[in-house]
């Protein structure tokens, strides 16, 4: 059976298609995220490999099968996505419980990472075997994916017990517990605390800057390819620019 546009079960029944991605454990022995993503796509071998963190989903425009095609017909040996971040109705940091469902926890949807983060929101949702991927799976060097067919990359990181894993991230980077290869990451987990000090320790749905709104796994949200386009093409503007 062919998946389904938008469907989350794409990501396994994409398994049977004609030109797959392709999916395995990784060696758990392996120490980073990283190592462990690198080890899965070497057990995987040649082919299309899809890519994604423990906490994303991701809805695309058309049926995997159809999304490769289109990228090899364009030249093209990665596919990219756009994260949007998803959160509570009222901004909370909630608990899930796999019976209630992601989309009833964590209705909206909007642009924390890029806009209150200035966290890089583009990602690396499927490349060929042979492209190297960066860390986080947000660039792989020489490619750049089709701006006008982006993935919806929907990211399930808000959410109880995450402000205590930032937490620890700041203090043992600022520490020097920890090797800091870019202070990014622990900006990003600043500015995210602040914000939720701020507001009663919520995100701050309302922001009209973030633009949350409700979406869900389903199908891809209304207005998406001019919005992640416009988004996407800023980044890479700024990246161009500051390796100048």
């Amino acid at each position: 059976m062919s998946p389904t546009p938008g469907s989350t079960n794409s990501w396994l029944s994409a398994a049977t298609s004609a030109s797959p991605p392709r999916r395995s454990q990784p060696d758990r022995g392996t120490s980073t995220p990283t190592e462990l993503r690198d080890a899965l796509r070497e057990q995987a071998g040649p082919g299309w490999h899809l890519l994604a963190d423990s906490d994303e989903f991701h809805t695309f425009p058309a049926p995997l099968a159809e999304v490769t095609v289109t990228a090899e017909k364009s030249g093209r040996q990665v596919v990219g996505g756009l994260m949007l971040d998803r959160v509570a109705a009222d901004g909370r940091l909630a608990d899930w419980r796999p019976e209630a469902g992601l989309d009833r926890a964590f209705p909206l949807g909007g642009h924390l990472t890029h806009r209150l983060l200035h966290g890089d929101p583009r990602k690396i949702v499927l490349a060929r075997s042979g492209v190297p991927v960066a860390s986080g799976n947000h660039r792989a060097h020489g490619h750049r994916p089709d701006s006008d067919t982006l993935a919806c990359v929907h990211h399930f990181k808000w959410r109880m017990g995450v402000l205590d894993d930032l937490r620890r991230r700041v203090e043992r980077f600022t520490a020097g517990e920890w090797a800091e290869h870019t202070p990014a990451v622990r900006e990003e987990a600043g500015r995210l605390l602040d914000h939720v000090d701020r507001h009663q320790g919520r995100i701050n749905v309302a922001d009209p800057r973030l633009s949350f709104r409700r979406v869900t796994l389903g199908r891809m949200p209304a207005g998406w390819a001019p919005e992640a386009r416009t988004i996407a093409t800023r980044w890479h503007l700024q990246a161009a620019s500051s390796h100048r």
